[in-house]
């Protein structure tokens, strides 16, 4: 409980850093070795990818629950050092935030290919050709998309499993980033790593409605149209998990989200998520941020609550009859 509480302090406060030995960072090229070794070694794109996206989420589980258990073995306080910091390294509340707000900034600054360069930051779509509209939807879109990916799913399981676990759903998050896209060099490759990005997530997806209602209540106080629009639109259909976050953000926000994007130039149709009661305007990202920051915060004392009851199922099982 406390390594959640301070990480979740030290990403607010000081972000995420940028160097060569970030653990993520380290996961992302991981990836790419892996994927030229199993290439290599099996003949069948699909196959190979399957073996990607079990060994290596299931490798890193390993290296860092040992990393922490050699820690304890030295020092209790040194185990909590380590768990903390790979919670840390996988949260993103403060990166994210300052990513909107220079989409923000740009477009508050009338400066639209600033805004889409920036907003490439956030997006995998294309951005050079969007409009200011089409800009804005991509910018609260994606932070509505990444407070599950970024901040939910990680004190999620770090609730369930300590850092462990956290790493490993980092893994299999960074595979459906790197290799899970519809381009032909991955369609085949990256076809387990879209699922199981699918399956980690589908439970943080449904919890992230209700938490972004929450949010709303120290907002904007639109907690009824977010949790409608977000079980309605997302939570209650088929559709992939990033629409139930999507809807509830459009109705917070009183926005209709969705649309026509471009991934390398191919068409995508999106669902269109929310009512359209008016456009979308350069203040919705300022909103959009300021909702995830507060969701995160509800997302906080959730992950809190599900690891103290994890901790005290725990301590009872170990208890002899």
């Amino acid at each position: 409980m406390l390594e959640i509480l301070i990480a979740f302090g030290l990403d607010l406060f000081f972000g995420d850093p940028s160097y060569s030995w970030h653990p993520v960072r380290v996961i992302g090229r991981w990836v790419g070795r892996t994927e030229r070794w199993l290439r290599f070694l099996i003949p069948w794109a699909r196959l190979a990818g399957f073996f990607q996206a079990i060994l290596l989420p299931g490798g890193v589980f390993v290296i860092v629950w040992f990393l922490c258990d050699v820690a304890l073995q030295i020092d209790p306080l040194l185990n909590k050092v380590v768990s903390i910091y790979f919670i840390y390294s996988v949260i993103a509340v403060r990166d994210l935030e300052i990513e909107a707000k220079r989409v923000f900034a740009a477009l508050a600054n009338r400066k639209l290919k600033t805004a889409q360069k920036n907003l490439s930051h956030l997006v995998g779509r294309d951005t050079e050709n969007l409009n200011e509209e089409e800009v804005i939807r991509g910018a609260v879109e994606a932070v509505a998309e990444s407070f599950v990916d970024g901040i939910l799913s990680p004190l999620f399981y770090a609730a369930l499993g300590g850092a462990p676990l956290a790493m490993a759903y980092k893994v299999v998050n960074t595979l459906d980033s790197m290799v899970a896209n519809k381009s032909p060099r991955y369609r085949e490759f990256g076809f387990a790593a879209a699922k199981f990005d699918e399956v980690v997530n589908w439970i943080p997806a449904r919890i992230s409605w209700f938490l972004i209602g929450i949010g709303a209540v120290f907002t904007n106080g639109r907690s009824y149209e977010a949790w409608r629009v977000g079980v309605e639109e997302g939570a209650r259909t088929s559709l992939p998990n990033s629409t139930v976050p999507e809807a509830a953000f459009a109705g917070a926000l009183g926005v209709q989200l969705g649309g026509t994007n471009f991934y390398r130039g191919e068409k995508v149709e999106t669902p269109k998520l929310g009512y359209p009661m008016r456009p979308l305007e350069t203040s919705d990202i300022r909103c959009a941020y300021q909702l995830m920051k507060a969701s995160a915060w509800a997302g906080l004392v959730f992950a809190v609550i599900l690891n103290f009851l994890v901790e005290f199922i725990s301590t009872k099982m170990a208890q002899p009859l």
